[in-house]
């Protein structure tokens, strides 16, 4: 049987790690599809997004602006989706306690300055998603720290 597969190895003291990951697998591929669609939209309509964003918002963006929050956008949703499915996979896994907690960091660094690009290249403001975000990564982050934990006083 596969080692990842075997359910001795599996750690059932934390199940905080997975419900967050499975949280953030939802939340990334919702924000990766949302990204995706909108760079079809900004790449085959371009004036029109810019012309209703300075009409709705009383802003006006570049192209190069919108494309940059966009990618941020993808590449935000590409991470959550992978640290969904890393503790999903390796939650309570000898040897791969790392990973999580590593992905974890990966995650808060992303939304920190995914927000920073938003507030300085877009002008949005400081908001309560903002503060959503970075609890849910804090607590991905505390589940895979946790996890590392249990993994380590199992060993000893």
């Amino acid at each position: 049987m596969n080692k990842y597969m075997n359910m001795n190895n599996r750690n059932k003291k934390n199940g905080m790690l997975k419900w967050v990951g499975l949280v953030e697998l939802i939340m990334g591929a919702m924000n990766l599809s949302n990204g995706l669609l909108s760079m079809y939209v900004l790449f085959s309509k371009s004036q029109e997004v810019l012309d209703e964003i300075e009409k709705t918002n009383h802003i006006t963006v570049t192209m190069q602006e919108m494309t940059i929050s966009v990618l941020v956008t993808v590449v935000l949703g590409a991470a959550m989706l992978a640290a969904g499915l890393i503790a999903m996979m390796f939650n309570g896994i000898k040897g791969k306690e790392k990973l999580p907690f590593i992905m974890g960091i990966i995650l808060l660094a992303c939304i920190l300055i995914s927000n920073i690009i938003n507030i300085v290249m877009l002008r949005s403001s400081f908001s309560l998603s903002f503060i959503l975000w970075v609890v849910i990564h804090g607590l991905y982050l505390y589940g895979a720290y946790r996890n590392k934990q249990n993994i380590e006083a199992e060993n000893l």
